[in-house]
C-alpha cells in the first residue's frame, strides 16, 4: 500500500512514464537525450567535471580579483560537493540493493519505444535491472549543481536548473527510470547537499571559534 502510494503514485508513475518515453521519435533529439545522460549526468564523468570546475575557479579568481573570502567559499563548495558524493556512492547505492525497483526497460509491461531500444541497445544491461531506485544520474546532478549554488552567478543558476530537469527527463524519456526514481533523486541530492553544508558550515564555525579562544587566552 505505501509502495503503491509513495512510488507507484496511484498508477501515474507508470503513466507519465510511457507518455515521456513516447515522448519523440526524433533520432536527433533522443540522441541529444543520450549524451546528456551519457556526458553531464554520469557521475563517471566526474572527474572530467571536477577539472572543468577548477578551470571555472580559476578563471574567475584571477578575473575578479583572488581574495580569501572568494577562495574560502570556493573551497568550502568543492568539500561539499565531495562529501555529498560519497554519502551518494554509499546511500544511494545501499537503496538501489535493498528496494530493487526493476527499470521501465526490464518490465514486462511496459513497452519502450522501438527507436529509442535501438539508441540505448548497448545501455539496457540486465546485471542493471534491479537498481532503478534512485536516479543515481539524478542524484549526481543535483548534487553538483546544488554545491557550487552560493557561488554561481543568476544565469549559471537558471543553467544548473535546466541541466537538472534535463537530466532527469532525459533518463526518463530513455527508458532508463520511472518518474519517482527522478523525483526521489532530486529529493536524495538535496538531502545530501543540505545536511553536508549543515555539517562543514558548523565544523568551520567551531573551528575558528577555538582558534579565536586559543588566541585570546594565549594575549591574556
Amino acid at each position: 500500500m505505501l509502495k503503491n502510494v509513495l512510488y507507484d503514485w496511484l498508477g501515474y508513475n507508470k503513466i507519465l512514464l510511457e507518455y515521456l518515453n513516447n515522448f519523440t521519435n526524433n533520432i536527433y533529439l533522443l540522441e541529444t537525450f543520450k549524451f546528456i545522460t551519457e556526458y553531464i549526468g554520469d557521475y563517471m564523468m566526474f572527474p572530467v567535471h571536477i577539472c572543468l570546475l577548477f578551470l571555472f575557479f580559476y578563471t574567475f579568481i584571477h578575473k575578479e580579483g583572488a581574495s580569501i573570502e572568494k577562495e574560502i567559499k570556493y573551497i568550502k563548495a568543492t568539500a561539499v560537493l565531495v562529501t555529498s558524493l560519497m554519502l551518494m556512492m554509499t546511500a544511494g547505492q545501499v537503496a538501489k540493493m535493498y528496494f530493487a525497483y526493476v527499470r521501465p526497460y526490464c518490465s514486462p509491461e511496459i513497452q519502450i519505444n522501438s527507436i529509442v531500444k535501438s539508441i540505448m541497445s548497448d545501455e539496457y544491461i540486465p546485471s542493471k535491472c534491479f537498481r532503478s531506485f534512485p536516479s543515481g544520474h539524478t542524484q549526481y546532478i543535483t548534487i553538483f549543481t546544488l554545491s557550487m549554488w552560493n557561488i554561481l552567478k543568476t544565469p549559471l543558476k537558471i543553467l544548473s536548473i535546466i541541466s537538472i530537469i534535463a537530466v532527469g527527463s532525459s533518463r526518463v524519456i530513455l527508458g532508463a527510470h520511472f518518474p519517482a526514481d527522478v523525483f526521489y533523486g532530486i529529493v536524495l541530492g538535496t538531502s545530501f547537499v543540505t545536511l553536508t553544508r549543515f555539517a562543514i558550515k558548523n565544523a568551520l564555525l567551531k573551528l575558528t571559534l577555538n582558534k579565536i579562544k586559543e588566541r585570546l587566552d594565549y594575549k591574556l
